[in-house]
């Protein structure tokens, strides 16, 4: 009869079965706000115009749903890069410029296109978003807002909506971070 500790190492493992799926699961759980955490280190900080509505979702708290000026189809129409075959749902990119003067101040779209600009200045930053046929989704509509600031941030934006604009980290590649959210010189 074989001994209780044969047995054991008989039915045992080899313990690359164990941590091999372990660390790929642990790989996948970290990846995800890896690429967040990458556009907030080596971004770029820009500013955006906003257009907020304040929604309030009992199972997540409160939050401004952002729009942007730039990533209406009104002012996509109106840049240089705007073809028939952009009216399409898909990616898009971008361009945007620095404001003269005040660099708080919220950039401008210079161009847009479905290809990754090649020929940047500089001062130049792309956005990436996902155009639905009306706006350009850049994946910073959502601004949560903690309990405690709420009520002074929603009054902030319906006193002074045109002076509402979204610090926004942008990264080499397009991606964008929402980093806070000002009203006027208030940063929230």
């Amino acid at each position: 009869m074989a001994s209780p500790s044969n047995l054991s190492q008989k039915g045992s493992l080899p313990k690359w079965r164990f941590w091999l799926p372990l660390l790929l699961q642990l790989g996948i759980v970290l990846l995800i706000p890896a690429r967040q955490a990458l556009t907030l280190a080596v971004g770029t900080t820009i500013y955006l115009q906003t257009a907020p509505v304040d929604p309030y979702d009992l199972l997540r708290g409160r939050y401004v749903t952002l729009g942007y000026v730039v990533a209406r189809r009104s002012t996509l129409e109106q840049l240089p890069g705007w073809l028939p075959d952009l009216e399409t749902p898909g990616i898009l990119y971008l361009r945007l410029a620095p404001p003269e003067g005040d660099p708080t101040q919220p950039w401008r779209a210079i161009g847009v296109s479905r290809e990754m600009p090649k020929d940047l200045q500089p001062e130049e930053k792309v956005l990436r978003g996902w155009f639905d046929g009306q706006q350009l989704k850049l994946g910073i509509e959502e601004f949560f807002i903690p309990e405690a600031i709420g009520d002074a941030l929603e009054e902030d934006i319906r006193r002074y909506p045109k002076a509402t604009r979204a610090e926004v980290k942008v990264d080499p590649w397009g991606k964008a971070a929402l980093v806070g959210l000002w009203v006027g010189e208030h940063r929230y």
